[in-house]
């Protein structure tokens, strides 16, 4: 298996589309509920791996945009 589908269910590969507003969410409520366990968080993503979890998670916070309203 690719390693960057680890942690996708089995037949699942990795998105290379444009994070969705959907995907955000669950990133962000992941984060909430695990923290920096990418792997974790990308279980509960789905469709993203760890990598990508983390690296988006990263961009968003670079931009700014984790600010609590």
């Amino acid at each position: 298996m690719d390693d960057r589908n680890a942690a996708l269910a089995p037949g699942m590969a990795a998105s290379m589309a444009p994070w969705t507003s959907p995907e955000r969410r669950k990133l962000l409520d992941a984060y909430d509920v695990h923290g920096d366990k990418w792997k974790d968080v990308a279980a509960a993503v789905g469709s993203r791996t760890w990598v990508q979890c983390k690296d988006q998670y990263r961009r968003l916070k670079k931009k700014g945009l984790l600010v609590p309203i």
